[in-house]
């Protein structure tokens, strides 16, 4: 614990050394050891690295911490740390999970998007998968649209909107209301027929079409084409 000359004077071993036999020795490479140590096992490693006692000391493996010695803790699951990590904290949750620094991690849930532990909700009106990374996880539900991740805006009337950033316009002469969200919701306009979603025809003469629908005059009546009221 003690260092110099034979015939003196001795001074106590300092921190980072060892003692032995009145003469004063390093410490390996990214180890210390305190004031009066007097044999090379009081050299431990630092935070941040680890190894035996006196000997070699190795960085902290990734997913690892190290608060020095021998000692190397594996992060929580679904978390992950930077090679040379000295404390829990540093572990931090991977992309599609939340939670605290260190740990525990969790699932990031439905409509909802996490990135580095912590959860941010989806734009309104808009859906993710659980563990989702990324703001454009997020995808406009049907009846809106928008680039994913944000924020969406509703189908106008006379779309269609089946979800994400696509807008489908009705057939000619077709139109819808806001928000639709299936080409089942586009409807012949008045004088026109045909099904929901599909073409539309003229109304001929004889006949006057409302909804879609093409409907036959009463016996002994008749219409011009394009006839859309019974009267």
């Amino acid at each position: 614990a003690w260092f110099g000359p034979l015939s003196g004077p001795c001074a106590l071993c300092r921190a980072g050394e060892w003692c032995s036999g009145g003469t004063n020795y390093s410490c390996p490479v990214f180890a210390s050891s305190e004031a009066g140590s007097d044999e090379q096992t009081d050299c431990q490693c630092v935070p941040r690295y680890v190894g035996h006692d006196g000997g070699t000391c190795a960085l902290c493996s990734a997913n690892h911490w190290c608060p020095g010695s021998n000692v190397s803790h594996q992060c929580l699951g679904n978390s992950s740390s930077p090679h040379g990590s000295a404390a829990q904290a540093e572990c931090i949750c991977n992309g599609g999970f939340e939670g605290p620094a260190g740990g525990p991690c969790t699932p990031c849930r439905e409509d909802t998007w996490c990135y580095r532990g912590n959860l941010t909700d989806c734009p309104a009106n808009a859906d993710s998968p659980v563990i989702s990374d990324n703001k454009t996880d997020c995808v406009c539900s049907p009846g809106w649209y928008a680039e994913n991740g944000q924020s969406c805006v509703a189908c106008p009337a006379g779309s269609f909107c089946e979800g994400g950033n696509r807008i489908q316009t009705c057939p000619a002469h077709g139109s819808s209301p806001l928000n639709s969200n299936s080409s089942d919701a586009c409807t012949c306009d008045p004088a026109w027929y045909g099904p929901q979603g599909g073409n539309c025809s003229f109304c001929e003469e004889g006949s006057w079409c409302f909804g879609g629908k093409k409907n036959s005059c009463p016996l002994s009546a008749w219409s011009e084409v394009g006839a859309w009221e019974i009267t």
